[in-house]
């Protein structure tokens, strides 16, 4: 069988910028994959990383701290809260640009 005559009517630039296409998608695919991965392993590090605290320990924090320092601990918290979901965003939107 000759696949000459079939050869002559394809042309390169259209199958080229098919494949490019092809492997762009697949690499932003990859990317968006590893930024997921990495936003679900950092949100499970901070809850995971706090050892708990000895019993006596406790005692004496709560006896020790006021109601302001209660409420400037919880401020921070629910503050670094919002960094972490914050700095995920932009490591994905890193990754997504860095893709593009």
């Amino acid at each position: 069988m000759n696949f000459r005559p079939i050869l002559n009517h394809i042309r390169l630039l259209p199958v080229l910028m098919g494949a490019c296409g092809l492997l762009l998608t697949m690499k932003a695919v990859g990317i968006s994959e590893y930024a997921y991965a990495e936003a679900t392993s950092a949100a499970a590090a901070p809850a995971s990383a706090e050892a708990p605290k000895p019993k006596h320990d406790i005692v004496e924090d709560k006896e020790s701290s006021s109601s302001s320092e209660v409420d400037l601990l919880t401020n921070l918290s629910k503050r670094r809260t919002e960094l972490d979901a914050r700095e995920t965003e932009l490591t994905m939107r890193e990754n997504l640009i860095a893709a593009a």
